[in-house]
């Protein structure tokens, strides 16, 4: 089973990547929005990104933008927009959001 795991908030002020992380199957999906882009210079994704690689993550571009997170630093993790996220949520089997 395919999950869509939907990070809205900072691993500075939460522990929902860590518990995201501890879920993650590998077939899930991750996908960084609103205050979870701050989550692009955390060393808990960075270090999950070296051990399982960055196709399964993405975090919205505007979202990140918006937050002024250097999006181009990032180029092994995608860049997506809302209407990609849309289509992901029916790519998955179930959608978790960690806010």
């Amino acid at each position: 089973m395919k999950v869509l795991h939907l990070l809205r908030t900072s691993a500075y002020n939460t522990p929902d990547l860590s518990e995201c992380l501890a879920t993650f199957q590998p077939n899930d999906q991750l996908v960084l929005l609103d205050d979870g882009c701050y989550n692009l210079t955390h060393v808990l994704l960075n270090e999950f990104i070296e051990n399982n690689g960055a196709q399964c993550v993405s975090f919205i571009k505007d979202h990140a933008t918006a937050r002024a997170m250097e999006t181009n630093s990032k180029s092994n993790v995608n860049a997506i927009n809302l209407d990609t996220l849309v289509n992901l949520t029916f790519e998955c089997d179930s959608v978790i959001t960690w806010q």
